[in-house]
């Protein structure tokens, strides 16, 4: 069983066990602070995006929370790797840039 913190689940555990089983990937659906901590952590490696054709209220709830990313100079880069017109929306495939990473 997964420890908990007050933060929530342990996903860095959760997804080391996985490995131990054989699991090498995993879709992971959420909310900001969910998305937020797997990047904090260095735990995604890739992203998918849907963009849908409505506009939300100011009082949406954010994609990311929390990263501290305030500046362009703070940000995390990502790669465009594939892009798809599903009627109304779009589906933005992308892969993060890691320090070093020439590609």
């Amino acid at each position: 069983e997964a420890p908990w913190t007050e933060a929530g689940c342990d996903m860095d555990w959760v997804l080391k066990d996985l490995a131990k089983r054989g699991v090498l990937q995993v879709m992971v659906e959420g909310g900001g602070r969910l998305h937020s901590s797997l990047l904090k952590h260095d735990l995604a490696d890739q992203m998918v995006v849907y963009i849908g054709g409505k506009i939300l209220g100011d009082q949406g709830a954010p994609a990311f929370a929390g990263l501290g990313i305030q500046t362009m100079t703070d940000t995390m880069d990502l790669r465009l790797i594939g892009a798809k017109q599903l009627g109304n929306d779009m589906r933005l495939d992308y892969e993060r840039i890691r320090q070093g990473d020439q590609r």
